[in-house]
């Protein structure tokens, strides 16, 4: 099964991982919620999450659907006010448990093709991916088959940015300054989904309003060396420069920082920690590293932990404590205040890449991605949702899982870790 799914939030608790998914009306500081945790991870079968959850009687727990979409025993199981909607051949089947003292199970059979589980008032607002632990949601919807699902809220009709009619992928690339057709991608892209047609931000596409605080230069960029406005000298920071031409084993990639970036210990945040020490914003209900539950934790004010790394296809990986600026040959303004950014200098052959083509921000717990108006774009591709390319200047927050193409030479995917 496809671990493709998408949620809606609401107040009921969703719980689950690829083997199947419980959405339940209960407490979320329950402890039913821990134990059908480890249940779901494990893959247990459907009679050993129905005896958790029915663990202090029928009344405890009026209304719960579950999907078991793999194993054996492909079901959905339903109670009280929960409804399940199975699809098959473009048509949905509805499974409720109206008049049913107890509760209703269905087999799911081999041709369905997506399963939902919602609760018991109707389902609003936007669909977001959805992965692996506990959240709170009114409405769960989770692929049977290989077809990836697509929150509801990405399904608007492509815009072509170059107002020809075409895709913004199909548009026709502009090279900064002549130079010889772009090499093949190298082999350490082969991670990256296959390209679809990216489509501009919707009008109503979640975008950070708040002005930049100035990391970046922000000019266009010229494509000409010593055109546009006069930049300094970048400060002291981690700089990752690739070679232009494949490298042997024992080259080196990267140069460690000048000293310590000044400022990092004011990055405080409030934080939950879970039963592993990983720490997560306070409003998680599960832990943002290994899924762990959080039930009940009292924030507290900690130093800002890493949020994860960029994994880049050029096979570096840049640690996101900090702000990252990104291009060909990337300036930074030196009024940028005590904070040094990561410096990453990346290959582009045919210099389809920007000399300052984006800025990765920390805000809290959010990372904000920035086009520094790129002459050929970056296009932002979120887990299970459309590509996407960005308008200059707008700085928006990136998910985990998301993968971020430059230019169409380079991209990274933000990646959380421990």
């Amino acid at each position: 099964m496809s671990s493709d799914a998408v949620y809606t939030p609401g107040s009921w608790v969703a719980i689950g991982a690829e083997a199947g998914w419980l959405l339940v009306d209960i407490d979320p500081s329950d402890a039913m919620v821990l134990k059908c945790w480890s249940l779901l991870r494990g893959g247990a079968e459907i009679d050993d999450i129905l005896d958790a959850v029915l663990q202090r009687g029928l009344r405890a727990v009026s209304s719960f659907a579950l999907a078991r979409v793999s194993g054996e025993r492909r079901a959905v199981v339903v109670r009280g006010a929960a409804e399940a909607v199975i699809t098959i051949a473009g048509a949905d089947q509805h499974v409720s448990a109206v008049g049913v003292a107890t509760w209703r199970e269905y087999p799911l059979p081999d041709e369905a093709s997506a399963v939902a589980l919602r609760a018991g008032t109707a389902a609003g607002g936007a669909e977001a991916a959805l992965s692996p632990g506990v959240t709170l949601a009114s409405s769960l919807r989770l692929a049977l088959q290989d077809t990836p699902l697509t929150p509801s809220a990405a399904e608007t009709p492509a815009q072509a940015l170059n107002g020809s009619g075409a895709s913004a992928a199909s548009a026709p690339r502009q090279a900064e300054q002549p130079a010889p057709p772009a090499e093949p991608e190298p082999d350490s892209m082969s991670w990256v989904a296959a390209a679809k047609p990216a489509r501009p931000l919707a009008d109503d596409a979640q975008v950070y309003r708040p002005p930049p605080p100035g990391v970046a230069s922000g000019a266009p960029d010229t494509g000409a060396e010593g055109t546009g406005a006069q930049q300094s000298t970048p400060p002291p920071a981690t700089v990752w420069s690739p070679p232009p031409d494949p490298v042997s084993p024992d080259t080196t990639m990267s140069q460690p920082a000048v000293g310590e970036a000044p400022g990092q210990a004011g990055n405080m945040v409030q934080a939950v920690r879970c039963q592993h020490g990983h720490l997560s914003p306070p409003t998680a209900v599960s832990c943002r590293v290994c899924g762990f539950p959080l039930m009940g934790q009292a924030p507290v004010m900690v130093t800002r932990p890493t949020l994860g790394v960029l994994r880049l296809s050029t096979g570096d990986v840049v640690p996101l404590d900090r702000t990252v600026i990104m291009g060909r040959n990337p300036r930074v303004d030196q009024s940028s205040g005590g904070e040094h950014p990561h410096v990453v200098r990346l290959p582009s052959p045919g210099h389809d890449i920007s000399r300052t083509h984006v800025e990765i921000r920390l805000d809290g717990w959010h990372v904000l991605l920035t086009d520094l108006n790129s002459v050929n774009g970056t296009v932002v591709t979120p887990p299970w949702q459309e590509p996407q390319r960005l308008r200059p200047h707008e700085a928006v927050p990136i998910e985990p899982g998301t993968v971020v193409s430059l230019a169409d030479e380079v991209t990274f995917r933000y990646e959380v870790t421990g």
